[in-house]
């Protein structure tokens, strides 16, 4: 889908991949401020990835879909589960509701591991341009 304006019940975003590692969670640390504990490199993999490393991936799902087209105007996402480096993730999104007065497009979006399991969630609210 290419634009915020054509969207319907059911659509489906692009789904993104992400295989995190020490050097990505490093950075979100540094740019949020939140470290996790200092692990020697043989334990890299059992470092947890951070609720908001895991929402900021959703969001911008969200923001690529969007472009130039729209406007992100709500964000709210739970973490289900434990997400931890060494595993790959996709996010998925869909169009759960759109307001036929205002444009205003609500998501529900998700990330899952590898094995299928669902490790957090979102509900996005976005206008169109």
């Amino acid at each position: 889908m290419a634009h915020v304006a054509d969207a319907q019940p059911g659509d489906s975003l692009p789904t993104a991949k992400r295989t995190p590692d020490a050097r990505e969670l490093f950075f979100f640390e540094a740019a949020s401020w939140q470290p996790t504990p200092a692990s020697d490199a043989s334990k890299a993999n059992a470092l947890p990835i951070p609720g908001e490393l895991r929402a900021g991936w959703m969001s911008q799902c969200v923001t690529d879909w969007l472009g130039s087209c729209g406007t992100l105007a709500g964000f709210a996402w739970e973490n289900l589960t434990d997400a931890r480096l060494g595993d790959t993730y996709e996010v998925h999104g869909s169009v759960a509701a759109v307001d036929a007065a205002s444009g205003e497009v609500t998501l529900d979006l998700r990330v899952e591991s590898g094995a299928g399991v669902t490790v957090s969630t979102a509900s996005a609210r976005v206008r169109p341009a």
